[in-house]
């Protein structure tokens, strides 16, 4: 992974929710992105340091983010460097220039990135050619490696500290010797066997290329609806959803109690955001239809207490909207 050393955990999950507390003191800062994954937010709820977010990929509020932290502490960026949900890139270039500018500290979690970006699939750090400017690589075995276990690869004496403080590392078991023996030998392929990794982007490009090429309207999608009316509906309240993301966010923030937003899980997150459109966009449509709708949605879709949680959140946030008097165009039928 062009880095002095590598520590390896028995998963991908115990190196972040093990590595990143250690990293940092309470005097220090955690800056991520907030569609890292799941692994990287336990990790940062585990450590005493300030924790800061920035929007997805967006660097202006980044530099927003690390200009609230003092000069001299350890300022500590976590990204994914491909994001599992939405499969695109952190922006490692311009993170890397604000590393340098306020003297930060950079860690990429290339569980997605390995054996797909790169030379030889050595990940998105390689992809940009910025390897030695990422002072932290984190990366999995279960991904393109088709095994179990994780690593963290950074400088000689950032592994020696963290193998004499992290407790995922000291406290659990190693790697077994079939998943240690699984991962050497699917690197061996990805380095013996260029091929494959070059077939693997031909599909990519082909699927790419067919999905541009396609009439959206014409796709076999249109099936799930009952007509045509429905499914131009279904993509209006989608493009209605992702314009109004932020304002939903907001309103589900606000109506937790005793939890935070990132720890809902993404599919009960997708729900809600779809739920809240309709409810305060869809006049014609009555605010109980809207409810139990989405309810049995959960039901459908989500694990078996969602719908129980969504049920709370919709019912809070709709309080608080009629409260502010936002709701008086609702119809009830």
């Amino acid at each position: 992974m062009g880095k002095d050393e590598t520590l390896c955990f028995p998963t991908g999950f115990t190196v972040n929710s093990g590595v990143i507390s250690q990293l940092v003191d309470r005097n220090d800062y955690i800056i991520c992105d907030d569609r890292d994954h799941a692994s990287i937010v336990d990790g940062r709820r585990l450590s005493f340091a300030t924790q800061l977010k920035f929007k997805h990929n967006d660097m202006e509020d980044l530099e927003k983010q690390l200009q609230k932290c003092e000069p001299n502490r350890v300022k500590l960026i976590i990204v994914d460097g491909v994001f599992s949900m939405e499969g695109d890139l952190c922006n490692l270039p311009a993170i890397i220039e604000l590393k340098k500018k306020y003297n930060a500290t950079v860690m990429v979690d290339e569980a997605h990135g390995l054996g797909v970006f790169g030379r030889q699939g050595r990940g998105v750090c390689d992809h940009f050619g910025l390897t030695k400017e990422v002072d932290l690589i984190m990366g999995t075995f279960s991904k393109s490696l088709a095994s179990i276990g994780g690593f963290i690869a950074a400088d000689s004496s950032i592994i020696n500290w963290l193998r004499h403080t992290c407790r995922t590392y000291i406290f659990s078991a190693s790697c077994t010797p079939a998943a240690t023996a699984a991962a050497r030998e699917a690197l061996r392929i990805i380095q013996a066997e260029p091929e494959r990794l070059e077939a693997l982007w031909n599909v990519t490009k082909y699927a790419l290329k067919r999905f541009r090429e396609e009439d959206t309207d014409q796709l076999p999608l249109l099936e799930m609806f009952g007509s045509e009316e429905e499914f131009a509906f279904a993509k209006d309240l989608l493009q209605w959803s992702i314009e109004q993301t932020e304002e939903n966010k907001q309103l589900i923030a606000k109506s937790l109690q005793n939890w935070e937003a990132d720890r809902i899980a993404y599919m009960d997150q997708i729900i809600l955001m779809v739920a809240l459109t309709e409810i305060r966009r869809c006049n014609e449509i009555a605010l109980e239809i809207s409810m139990n709708e989405y309810i049995e949605i959960a039901k459908e879709y989500s694990s078996d207490k969602s719908y129980v949680f969504i049920n709370g959140v919709l019912n809070r946030v709709v309080n608080d909207l009629k409260a502010e008097n936002q709701l008086f165009k609702l119809i009830k039928k």
